[in-house]
C-alpha cells in the first residue's frame, strides 16, 4: 500500500532545499532559486541536478498550496485498522515534485515493482492499493495508466487531486501569489521553470471573455500568451497529458476523495490582458457550478472525467485540502474504502472498520459524480495563503451544525482555545500575535475532542 504526497527535497551536498527548520518546527526553509535554477532540463528523464526527495513532507508552496507535516494522520490511521509492517506491506513514496508527473510515475513503478516482488513471495496473490494526496494523484494515476501493465493495482484512492487542474494555479503563473495587497510576481517567474505546475493548470471552462454577460466563455488556450516565455508550448502539452489522464481507459479503478465547502477560486475575467480570478461560480455553465471546493482544488477538478463520465461517483468530505488527510471523518472514510477493497479474510484487515458515519456533512458514498451536497450545513474556514507579521491575524469560519455552541481550536504546539460559535453559525479565530512561521491550524470538537477539519496558517516578514 503505497502513500503519494508532497516530500521533502534536499540538494546534492545533502542541504535542505524544502522543508521545516528542525531547530524552531516553524522556520519554513525554501531555496526557490536552487529548485529550479535556469538552465535546469527538468522535463528530460536522464537530467540530475542532485537534488532528491527525501521523505513525504507536506510544506506550503507560497499563494499555491496550504499544507503541513508528513501525513502523520494518514498513516496512523492506517497503521490503527490494518496489520500493516512498514517497508512490506505499507511504503511510501517521496517524489520530486518539480519534475513531470510521468517522470515520477515511472520512478514510482520501480518502487511498486521492486516490493510487490518481494511480498510475492510469501503472498503469491498480493496486490496494490494505491493512495495519494494533491499531485501525487497525477503521478499514480499515469503510473495506473502507463505502467501497470499486469494489472497489479486493485484501486487508486486519490484526496484532493487536481484531475482538472486548478485556478489557482493559473493565478500564481500570471498575477503572482499575494500578501495582503501585494503580489510577488518573482516567485511565479521562479516556479514558472517547474514543469510540474503546467501540470496543475485548469483544463476546463472557467474564463468569462469580457465583462459582458455575453462574453464567451474559455479557457486555458484562451490566456496562453499570458504566461512566461515558452509557457505557451508546456501549458499546451500540459493540457494534453492531463486530458488523457482524464479520459482513463480504467474509471472504475480510481476512487475519488474529494473536499467541498473551502471558499475556492474557480472561475475568472479576460479584460484585455488583465486576468482577474475569484471565487463562486456565477460565470460557469449550470453544469460546472458545484460547491467551492476545498480551498485549492474545485469540486468539480478532484475527480477524473471519465469517473463522472460512467457515473461512478466521487466521496465528497466537507474538509480543506489539508483537512483531506487529517479530518477524522475524511480518514474514517478512507479506512471504509480500503476495508471493502480488502478481500475477506486478507491479512491486512484488523477488524476494526470504523462505523460509517451520518451526519450530512460527513463522507459517503456517492450514488453519482456529482453528488447532492450539504449546503446549509457545510463547515469553512476561510485562511488567507499568507498573513504578514505587522497584521493581526484573523480567520473567519461557518459551522452551522454547531451554531450556538462551542468549539475549540488549536494553533501549532499551543493548548486548544475555545471558540463560541455564533447563532447564525459564524465564528472567528483569532489567536493573537504570531510571530514568522508556518503552523497547522486544527479545528476540534472539544478540548480533547477529534478535528474536524484542518488548515495552515503563515506569517511572513
Amino acid at each position: 500500500m503505497p502513500g503519494i504526497g508532497g516530500s521533502a527535497l534536499r540538494g546534492a551536498d545533502g542541504r535542505p532545499l524544502w522543508d521545516i527548520d528542525p531547530a524552531t518546527g516553524s522556520r519554513p526553509l525554501r531555496a526557490f532559486r536552487e529548485l529550479c535554477a535556469p538552465g535546469h532540463r527538468l522535463r528530460e528523464a536522464d537530467f540530475d541536478d542532485g537534488v532528491r526527495a527525501t521523505r513525504l513532507m507536506a510544506l506550503p508552496v507560497p499563494g499555491l498550496t496550504r499544507l503541513l507535516g508528513g501525513y502523520r494522520d494518514l498513516r496512523t490511521a492506517l497503521f490503527r485498522h490494518f496489520d500493516l509492517v512498514d517497508g512490506a506491506t505499507y511504503s511510501e513514496f517521496p517524489y520530486d515534485w518539480r519534475r513531470p508527473a510521468a517522470h515520477n510515475a515511472r520512478l514510482l513503478a520501480r518502487h511498486v515493482d521492486e516490493r510487490l516482488t518481494l511480498l510475492r513471495r510469501k503472498h503469491p496473490d498480493a496486490e496494490v492499493i494505491l493512495v495519494a494526496h494533491s499531485m501525487g494523484g497525477l503521478v499514480a494515476r499515469e503510473y495506473l495508466e502507463r505502467h501497470d501493465r499486469h494489472r497489479s493495482v486493485r484501486a487508486l484512492l486519490t484526496l484532493g487531486t487536481p484531475f482538472r487542474g486548478a485556478v489557482k494555479a493559473l493565478d500564481f503563473m500570471v498575477n503572482g501569489p499575494r500578501v495582503a495587497q501585494l503580489r510577488f510576481a518573482f516567485l511565479a517567474a521562479e516556479f514558472a521553470r517547474l514543469p510540474s505546475l503546467y501540470e496543475l493548470l485548469p483544463i476546463y471552462p472557467f474564463i468569462r471573455l469580457g465583462t459582458s454577460p455575453q462574453a464567451r466563455l474559455g479557457g486555458i488556450e484562451d490566456v496562453l500568451d499570458l504566461l512566461p516565455d515558452t509557457g505557451s508550448a508546456q501549458a499546451r502539452a500540459a493540457a494534453e497529458f492531463l486530458g488523457r489522464l482524464n479520459d482513463s481507459p480504467r474509471p472504475e479503478a480510481t476512487r475519488s476523495f474529494v473536499g467541498f465547502g473551502a471558499p475556492t477560486l474557480q472561475q475568472a475575467v479576460l479584460s484585455g490582458s488583465r486576468l482577474t480570478v475569484m471565487r463562486g461560480n456565477h460565470l460557469l455553465p449550470d453544469s460546472h457550478r458545484t460547491l467551492d471546493g476545498d480551498g485549492t482544488v474545485a469540486l468539480l477538478s478532484a475527480s477524473p472525467r471519465s469517473s463522472e463520465a460512467k457515473r461512478l461517483g466521487s466521496t465528497p468530505q466537507n474538509q480543506t485540502h489539508s483537512g483531506l488527510v487529517t479530518g477524522r471523518d475524511a480518514l474514517q472514510a478512507l479506512v471504509i474504502q480500503i476495508g471493502d477493497l480488502v478481500r475477506e479474510g486478507a491479512i491486512l484487515d484488523r477488524g476494526r472498520r470504523p462505523a460509517p458515519q451520518t451526519e450530512p456533512a460527513t463522507g459517503t458514498k456517492a450514488p453519482s459524480a456529482v453528488p447532492p451536497l450539504p449546503v446549509t450545513s457545510a463547515l469553512s474556514l476561510d485562511v488567507a495563503d499568507w498573513y504578514d507579521i505587522d497584521e493581526p491575524v484573523s480567520v473567519p469560519g461557518r459551522a452551522p451544525a454547531h451554531a450556538g455552541s462551542t468549539l475549540w481550536y488549536r494553533l501549532g504546539d499551543r493548548r486548544p482555545t475555545e471558540l463560541t460559535v455564533g447563532d447564525d453559525g459564524t465564528f472567528t479565530v483569532t489567536p493573537g500575535p504570531l510571530t514568522e512561521g508556518v503552523r497547522r491550524l486544527d479545528l476540534l470538537t472539544a478540548r480533547q475532542g477529534h478535528v474536524l477539519t484542518t488548515d495552515v496558517i503563515e506569517v511572513v516578514r
